[in-house]
Formats: C-alpha cells, structure tokens, sequence
C-alpha cells in the first residue's frame, strides 16, 4: 500500500512541474528561479495534502534532506532578490 502512495505522490510532483512549466511557459514568465518557487511550494502543498493526519510514513520521513535543500534555495532566491532590488536593479 505505502508504495501505492509514494507512486501517487511521485506522479503528482511529476505531473504538478509540468503543469507549472507549462503554464509559466504560456505567461511568459518561465525562469530557473520561478519553475524552481512553483516547485518548491507545490512539493509542500502536496506533502501536507497527501500525509495522514496522525502519522507520518517512513518514506515522507526521508524528504526531509530534499525539504532542507529546497528551503536553502528558497531562501538564496529570495536573498537575491532582495539584494538586487536595494542595489537599484529591480526586476
């Protein structure tokens, strides 16, 4: 059953970034940092929608290092852009 559930989840993450590239492809807007935002936030949203209420699997445990590594380059994208909007260089 739970490799049931990491196959959704793999398949709706697949199919979430696509869905996002394609749209931001269509607004004009598709960059590296705003597929790599979208992503990001649509991994959190579907791991908080996919997660029993009362416990968490083993294999959602292990996302934590990919979490991290996400809330790192969130965090440098928006440090960035920070940086880039005091330095006068809004974009």
């Amino acid at each position: 059953m739970t490799l049931d559930h990491r196959r959704r989840f793999v398949y709706g993450q697949l199919g979430l970034m696509l869905v996002a590239a394609a749209t931001l492809s269509i607004l004009g807007v598709l960059s590296g940092e705003t597929f790599f935002l979208v992503s990001f936030v649509g991994l959190l949203m579907l791991l908080e929608l996919t997660s029993p209420a009362h416990v968490r699997p083993r294999w959602q445990l292990r996302l934590r290092w990919i979490l991290l590594a996400g809330l790192l380059g969130f965090g440098y994208v928006v440090f960035t852009h920070v940086q880039r909007a005091f330095s006068g260089g809004l974009s």
